[in-house]
Formats: C-alpha cells, structure tokens, sequence
C-alpha cells in the first residue's frame, strides 16, 4: 500500500482524463517515492519501483561522559 504524500490533481491531454498524485516516498535522498499519473479507464499494473535498497547505518558509539551529557 502507497501513502500519498501530496493532493491529487486532474488533467487532460487530447480529451484523456488524468489523474496524478506524490505517493511515498519523503524529504531523504533514498525513498520509494513516485510521481503517479492515472488514466480514467485504464488497467494497466503499477510498474516494479527502481529505488535502490538502502539499509540503515548503525549510530555512531557514544563517547560523551555523564557529566558532558548532563
């Protein structure tokens, strides 16, 4: 399931019906975020994403003292 990240807005081109929407995807440099356009009508499958995946860094270890923390 695709969370939509903007409002949909309506278009036509030659008399076609279409509708487009951000899905996904945030403000990071790696996400799945898409640009979707919809034809009224259509059928066709949402295409595989190309987003590369990405795992997430471990934290650096902490070397602050109690007393810098505090």
């Amino acid at each position: 399931m695709l969370a939509t990240a903007g409002s949909p807005i309506t278009y036509a081109i030659d008399g076609e019906q279409y509708v487009a929407v951000q899905v996904g995807g945030s403000k990071h440099r790696y996400n799945d975020g898409r640009m979707l356009a919809f034809k009224l009508g259509d059928t066709s499958a949402l295409p595989e994403s190309s987003a590369p995946e990405v795992g997430i860094p471990e934290p650096s270890p902490l070397t602050a003292r109690g007393a810098e923390i505090r």
